[in-house]
């Protein structure tokens, strides 16, 4: 029995990894769906991975739940176009969503924050991974951010015909929480 009948089966991938801070002023101002998209089936790319929600926190698309980029004019969904013009050219979609970093869910949340076992916030600088931005927290699952999470995944679920979903830096760091 092929239990895949039904799964995408994708030959040419592109992956878009855009993760963009709060101070960037114009995001998505000059973005076209539809270019895009035709760019995209001209190269042969059956699969997108696109992001929903980054590593700044920020949601790209009109979210109940999630914290939308603040930049992103107002009226317009860069997700929701982006699966659309896809899916109109047959191109498949996954949505990213970064789960283990989210500075601006840190911000209005530092509870849900992994704590280092010195007390800290655990950003990356924090065991020298190379990675050189103070803009990252890690999050933690054990904390009320597991339920915001999942109510995150289920309103793309539920809004768009997306592929599968890519979810995104899991940490396995030591974390002394009160979660």
């Amino acid at each position: 029995m092929n239990r895949n009948k039904t799964m995408h089966q994708p030959k040419f991938i592109m992956f878009f990894d855009h993760h963009t801070m709060k101070a960037c002023p114009d995001v998505g101002h000059d973005f076209h769906a539809d270019e895009f998209a035709s760019s995209l089936q001209a190269a042969g790319v059956d699969l997108l991975g696109w992001h929903a929600k980054c590593n700044q926190g920020f949601c790209y698309f009109d979210t109940q739940i999630g914290n939308r980029h603040p930049s992103i004019p107002d009226g317009r969904d860069l997700f929701g176009e982006t699966v659309r013009a896809c899916n109109e050219r047959g191109i498949a979609v996954t949505a990213y969503l970064n789960c283990g970093l989210s500075n601006e869910d840190a911000i209005r949340h530092p509870d849900w924050c992994m704590i280092s076992p010195k007390g800290q916030v655990l950003r990356p600088d924090i065991y020298d991974l190379g990675w050189i931005t103070p803009y990252m927290r890690t999050m933690c699952l054990n904390s009320p951010y597991r339920d915001y999470l999942m109510n995150l995944i289920r309103e793309v679920r539920d809004k768009y015909p997306v592929a599968g979903f890519l979810l995104d830096s899991f940490n396995g760091f030591p974390c002394v929480c009160p979660y």
